[in-house]
């Protein structure tokens, strides 16, 4: 056992090491468009504002009216979102959150279409994934939830608009535990927290199931 929780590589420890980086993505993933504190105490609760800060499931169809998935154009449409609120692009580091059908429809998409844009994007042809495209570099997670019935959630983000800081650093022990005969138990413990500085900086994507 001892030896399990020394090894790197045992399933303890990367079982563990899956669990915290699991945690950390969940609280802000929930930042992304959850409440947060404001004020000169922080004692004031403010929500999240949506108003011109969503880009719909019907950009990208070939009509314009048809609801679609996730696509190339949609980055386009958040920028010009950004750009609305007088968010200097220059100066930002572009992030985006996309579920498994978000980041399969956006690799897919880069394959219709024969651009600059495409041919420059950061693309693992082998896992079928977009890292990075039109300056926007993209993470997968499958806890961001969705829009309504017929829309999962996505979003795009401005790094200087959303926050993340330990409270407490990692902390790992290993005890014996009475209820599994006195056997080491490994356990570990961290705090985080995440919050957004700007509702203009993060926009929602709307896309169709």
């Amino acid at each position: 056992m001892i030896k399990a929780l020394t090894d790197f590589q045992s399933p303890f420890v990367q079982s563990g090491a899956a669990a915290i980086v699991r945690g950390r993505d969940t609280v802000f993933a929930s930042a992304l468009f959850g409440n947060r504190l404001i004020g000169k105490d922080g004692a004031t609760v403010s929500a999240y504002d949506p108003t011109n800060k969503i880009v719909p499931n019907t950009v990208g169809s070939a009509d314009g009216a048809t609801a679609v998935g996730m696509n190339l154009r949609k980055i386009q449409r958040a920028k010009r979102l950004f750009r609305a609120f007088y968010i200097d692009l220059d100066s930002e580091d572009l992030w985006g959150c996309l579920n498994a059908q978000g980041h399969e429809e956006l690799y897919n998409d880069l394959l219709t279409i024969n651009t600059d844009t495409a041919k420059m994007a950061y693309v693992d042809n082998d896992k079928k994934l977009v890292h990075e495209v039109a300056g926007v570099k993209f993470v997968s997670y499958e806890g961001l939830g969705n829009y309504d019935a017929q829309n999962f959630l996505g979003s795009i983000w401005c790094k200087s608009g959303m926050h993340y800081g330990d409270f407490w650093p990692l902390e790992t022990r290993a005890e014996p535990n009475p209820a599994k005969k006195y056997r080491l138990h490994p356990y570990m413990e961290n705090w985080w927290g995440a919050a957004r500085s700007e509702d203009a900086k993060v926009i929602k994507l709307q896309l169709k199931m």
